[in-house]
């Protein structure tokens, strides 16, 4: 189980989203990357994010909120990068699926954030119905 809280773990997951949707190079991920000068360059960009508009259709301010409400969490900001994964390639099943480590300080609580495949209304709904149909099995076995 992680130390981060729910709240943290939702943070790290809009981060995720947010860099990974960022026009290319604007954004520098690597290990040993601090959240928290992932951050910083973060809102470097909030001016100058890309033509296609911000991701999940979310406002600029939104952004900002978000990444302000990261980078005063101290304990968030001190974790860093071990690996960045983004398939960019346009031809395959699992493009624009992008995933990130994000490790403790002291290398005891390590969280893999993720986001899905691409933005369309098909993979929302296989999400939920994934869900669900889950939910469903375990209901069954008790």
């Amino acid at each position: 189980m992680s130390a981060l809280s729910d709240e943290q773990l939702t943070l790290l997951d809009n981060l995720i989203y947010y860099v990974s949707n960022a026009p290319e190079g604007k954004i520098k991920l690597y290990k040993g990357r601090s959240i928290e000068l992932i951050v910083e360059e973060s809102k470097t960009v909030l001016d100058n994010y890309g033509g296609k508009g911000y991701p999940a259709m979310m406002k600029r301010k939104e952004w900002e909120q978000i990444l302000n409400a990261i980078e005063k969490d101290k304990t968030l900001g001190s974790y860093t990068i071990q690996n960045y994964e983004k398939d960019s390639n346009t031809e395959s099943d699992t493009y624009n699926f992008c995933a990130a480590t994000f490790v403790s300080p002291d290398k005891s609580d390590v969280n893999v954030i993720f986001r899905g495949t691409n933005e369309d209304l098909s993979e929302w709904t296989d999400n939920g119905a994934g869900a669900i149909l889950q939910i469903q099995s375990i209901r069954r076995r008790h």
